[in-house]
């Protein structure tokens, strides 16, 4: 079993089952089995072996580099509609309130 191999199990183990595992990567039920009773403790194996680990809850997309280029467009999307009001100042309404703070009453923020 090579380092790759080793790898896609260690990532897939909780979304796939093991007959499947076996076949993706061409390795030997038993030898998976070994493999992970080597390197897991006693409790997690067992768990996995009888079927009683729950499985891996997945994200309602798939996290690829198209979703994570419309996550980057999106933030600086936003930096760019913000970056003006940076070196602005606070406005006449915004000092009472930040007085209240201070003083730790967040009633005032709450009541507007």
């Amino acid at each position: 079993m090579n380092s790759k191999q080793k790898k896609y199990l260690k990532e897939n183990i909780k979304l796939k089952n093991l007959s499947v595992l076996a076949s993706e990567t061409g390795i030997k039920e038993e030898e998976i089995k070994s493999y992970f009773k080597k390197i897991w403790r006693e409790d997690k194996y067992k768990k996995y072996i009888t079927g009683t680990q729950t499985p891996a809850r997945r994200l309602p997309f798939d996290w690829n580099i198209e979703t994570k280029y419309v996550a980057l467009m999106l933030g600086m999307l936003t930096v760019l509609v913000y970056i003006n009001s940076i070196r602005n100042g606070f406005v006449s309404d915004d000092i009472p309130m930040m007085r209240n703070i201070k003083d730790g009453g967040l009633d005032y923020v709450f009541s507007q």
